[in-house]
């Protein structure tokens, strides 16, 4: 390093070592320049480290430079990417790292830049030219001693990750949030965080950036695995959607992940809540988590709630005091170089491809030989990629410092041709636009179409007969028919023939007055053979002088809550039968026999009805798994509960598997010559089964012995008595030689 007192200025100083760090790097030293990198972390893209196993918005060919992969390329140290998406931790190590080896330039690990001025001159001191007569100084601090480095150009590469918007309203700090900020979330969560720290959890949700939809996605994949996970959203503005699309984005990725996001946060999801038109007030540190206090606008009054973690994803803004004693001239608004800033308001994408927006003119910045780029050169506006920053290098080192555009932009692999400076507006991936509203003669009629034909929601108006008089566009767009094909045709047409039965009756209702609100879920169908769910509000239509003329309502697409709730009882139904049922044979189990006997017990007595317990055997059972095995001592068990649950058959009777080779059954109400023709038919078809047992000692089959207890029964046999009573029978069949049926009777 330099040291204070002697003013040795470097021809290039470079803050940071993140992807355009390195980038600029490598076009210093095509251009003849040693660059010096000052870097704040202790390893490249340390920032972009901190999100490593987040995948990546944009393929990695808008990622990695043409120039860097020929660099790689001469070493024989560049590696086609296998997959369109890399993670976070793969681009660094499979691109960063390299290519910072590679180039071999001196980078400065561990050592911050605290301030960039002049020498020499002040702020205040000349303008324009004149200023590049004199070097910048730089007050740079390690772990071991601050000093000063000199250079003749600055390139400030540090972006913006470590300067992240607060929550509070118009993004000012809540109360206490300065405080506590680093027990918050504010970059997007990655795979891994939710596992540890958010799962079983309720975490408050807030932001409207692409790194917020990249959220919203994580946690939905947790909530899908874990019911007590949940999500408080806070939509400041109430507009739909929640999180708004990069005006023509051309990263399908990005667009993708946007949309799963807001579908997710307007799917009614039982554990998801959005709060609309809400801002947070102030945070306070409890026990087990947080406490939130928020101002809603829609009740003009605050409301406190408990939270377990707050993720907050605002986006992030340049850290200007770096370059505060340099004549910079910064956008009030988003705080980018005026130049960029002015370039962005003048360009038609929010992800800015337009050779205008990466002009040398846009680069230059009012303090000459001083250049941001990157991340931290769009300020607050989140359209920024690695490929403009690559753009913004390949731009500044042609113009600045004489290298030959064309070589650099010049690549062998054809999905990079014409990305960098081309305006692909074919490839825009943006969500599509809702439909023109029509000319209505009313101004007042004119807002209000505008409105409805701009939500997401289906609005229908009808005539007192039920006929459709107006449609909102957004039908189309959710089922793919035509608006003009419904109009004048009954209302009931909208939904599926599964739900017009329902819609009429409820339809009815609700005009003849018996119902006040018309509110129910009905199915629709789609051009495309799907069938979905929306929930249907309607509200009857008054004039000046308060009578009816028809109705108006809306629709809201509700499929993903409806299947939902249709999964969980499904689930249910099929854990309230795995609970009740023996796994090997399918028949009832022993649980669910104790139940049952009680109840029909209880049942027996009420009615002083005849009833009857069985208890049955497989004879010499051990010795036949000894002999054949358990797979087939197991198989031998199914065919012998088949036989039972088909001569134990009627309605009212139940048989079941008390455990190993032992079986049960009820039989109400029936007579005793009943019991005993049930019981030996059974017998005898087991014993038909001709399941050979060379080590039974009554058969060279496999046979069975049953125990019975029968009679009226009183409060004087409790149930355990009876089990008693059959199995004291069942013993008996076995003394008196197997394969046979004792009764004891009441």
């Amino acid at each position: 390093m330099v040291k204070n007192d002697i003013k040795k200025a470097y021809e290039l100083i470079i803050i940071g070592a993140g992807p355009i760090a390195i980038e600029c790097a490598v076009l210093a030293k095509k251009a003849g320049i040693e660059p010096v990198l000052i870097e704040k972390g202790d390893s490249v893209a340390s920032n972009m480290a901190k999100f490593s196993h987040l995948e990546m918005f944009s393929p990695w060919y808008y990622n990695y430079s043409p120039f860097g992969i020929e660099l790689l390329s001469s070493t024989n140290t560049f590696t086609m990417p296998q997959k369109e998406y890399e993670t976070t931790s793969e681009y660094i190590n499979n691109y960063l790292i390299p290519l910072a080896k590679t180039g071999e330039f001196t980078i400065s690990f561990d050592t911050q830049v605290l301030e960039v001025g002049k020498a020499e001159i002040v702020k205040t001191d000349m303008m324009g030219d004149n200023r590049a007569k004199y070097p910048f100084k730089l007050h740079c601090k390690n772990k071991n001693s601050d000093f000063f480095l000199y250079s003749d150009r600055v390139i400030d590469t540090s972006g913006v990750y470590e300067n992240p918007l607060f929550m509070g309203e118009g993004r000012m700090a809540a109360l206490n949030e300065k405080s506590l900020r680093e027990h918050f979330f504010y970059h997007a969560i990655d795979k891994d965080q939710p596992k540890k720290q958010l799962r079983s959890k309720t975490t408050l949700m807030v932001g409207a950036t692409c790194c917020a939809a990249k959220s919203v996605v994580e946690l939905k994949k947790l909530i899908e695995q874990d019911d007590l996970t949940k999500i408080i959203y806070i939509n400041e503005t109430g507009l739909k959607p929640c999180i708004p699309q990069l005006k023509n984005d051309i990263f399908e990725k990005r667009v993708e992940t946007v949309r799963l996001a807001n579908e997710f946060l307007d799917s009614y999801h039982p554990q998801v809540q959005v709060i609309p038109k809400s801002f947070i007030q102030g945070i306070y540190e409890t026990a087990s988590g947080f406490e939130v206090s928020i101002y809603s606008q829609t009740k003009e009054q605050e409301r406190a709630f408990k939270v377990d973690n707050i993720v907050s994803n605002y986006g992030f803004e340049a850290d200007d005091l770096l370059y505060r004693e340099l004549q910079m001239h910064e956008c009030y608004a988003s705080k980018a170089p005026m130049n960029i800033a002015s370039a962005m308001l003048e360009d038609t994408m929010d992800c800015r491809l337009t050779p205008y927006s990466t002009s040398i003119d846009s680069l230059k910045t009012s303090e000459p030989g001083f250049y941001v780029l990157g991340a931290k050169s769009y300020g607050r506006n989140q359209g920024f990629s690695l490929h403009i920053g690559i753009g913004q290098a390949i731009e500044l080192f042609s113009k600045e410092f004489g290298l030959d555009k064309q070589q650099l932009l010049s690549s062998k692999i054809e999905m990079q041709k014409d990305i960098f400076f081309a305006a692909k507006q074919k490839q825009t991936l943006a969500t599509k636009q809702p439909l023109p509203p029509k000319k209505i003669v009313s101004p007042k009629e004119n807002r209000y179409k505008t409105i409805t034909e701009n939500l997401q929601e289906i609005i229908f108006e009808t005539d007192l007969k039920q006929k459709i008089t107006y449609l909102s566009p957004s039908w189309e767009v959710f089922t793919g028919f035509k608006v003009k094909d419904y109009i004048g045709l009954d209302w009931q047409v909208l939904l599926a023939k599964t739900s017009r039965d329902t819609g009429v009756k409820q339809c009815n209702a609700f005009m003849s007055n018996k119902l006040e609100t018309y509110h129910e879920e009905f199915q629709v169908s789609c051009s495309d053979g799907r069938y979905k769910w929306v929930e249907v509000r309607a509200s009857v239509l008054v004039d000046e002088n308060d009578v009816a003329y028809g109705t108006i309502g809306s629709m809201a697409d509700v499929t993903q809550r409806v299947e939902l709730v249709q999964r969980l009882k499904k689930a249910n139904k099929e854990l309230d039968t795995l609970s009740i049922t023996d796994g090997l044979t399918g028949i009832y189990n022993r649980r669910y026999f104790n139940e049952m006997l009680q109840k029909e017990y209880e049942r027996a007595v009420r009615g002083k009805s005849f009833f009857a317990l069985v208890i049955c055997d497989i004879d010499f059972f051990k010795p036949y798994n000894d002999t054949y095995g358990h797979q087939k001592g197991d198989d031998a068990i199914v065919k012998v509960a088949k036989v039972l649950q088909s001569k134990f058959s009627r309605q009212a009777d139940f048989v079941a598997r008390y455990g190993g080779e032992e079986f049960v059954a009820l039989l109400p109400a029936t007579q005793k010559e009943g019991v005993e023709h049930i019981v030996q038919k059974a017998k005898e078809e087991i014993k038909s089964l001709q399941i050979k047992h060379i080590n039974s000692t009554v058969s060279k089959y496999l046979t069975m012995s049953f125990g019975v207890v029968w009679g009226k029964i009183d409060t004087a046999i409790t149930p355990d008595k009876l089990l008693m009573l059959a199995d004291e029978a069942l013993y008996k069949s076995k003394k008196e030689g197997r394969d046979r049926m004792s009764l004891e009777v009441l």
